[in-house]
């Protein structure tokens, strides 16, 4: 899943260990993106990571960018115990990842887990599926 950033980057999300990748495509004929680094890393991709994810339970999912350049994603879990699923966004600076409270802290049937993800251009609200409770979500810009 890709995503062009407002300054051209591609931006990608890592499911299995809530990294969100970089990339800009002007250093495309860079001969060191060609080869990973000796760390197995590609040096022309960053990355930043959500390190409150429980990667055994809980996975990112979907990426949106919201019309003020945050990053927005979903964070899906499993469909039977505990998770931590929620929404969350990336800044405009690219310094910092900010996790919304848990879905499950919100009335539902079924476990909370948070899948697909629209912004609506016009109005900055964001649409997102909450897959195992069957239902769509919208949180709704205010300013």
């Amino acid at each position: 899943k890709g995503n062009l950033a407002p300054d051209g980057a591609i931006v990608f999300g890592e499911h299995f260990d809530a990294a969100i990748g970089r990339f800009d495509p002007g250093r495309a004929t860079d001969g060191r993106c060609l080869e990973l680094d000796a760390g197995g890393r590609n040096p022309c991709i960053s990355e930043i990571v959500d390190r409150g994810i429980d990667l055994a339970r809980d996975f990112l999912h979907s990426i949106a960018f919201a019309p003020d350049g945050r990053l927005w994603f979903t964070e899906h879990g499993p469909e039977e115990g505990e998770t931590a699923a929620s929404l969350g966004f990336v800044t405009a600076d690219w310094r910092d990842v900010v996790r919304l409270p848990p879905l499950a802290l919100y009335p539902g049937n079924g476990n909370a887990a948070a899948a697909g993800l629209a912004v609506d251009p016009s109005s900055g609200d964001l649409w997102f599926c909450e897959f195992w409770r069957r239902r769509i979500g919208r949180l709704q810009r205010v300013d």
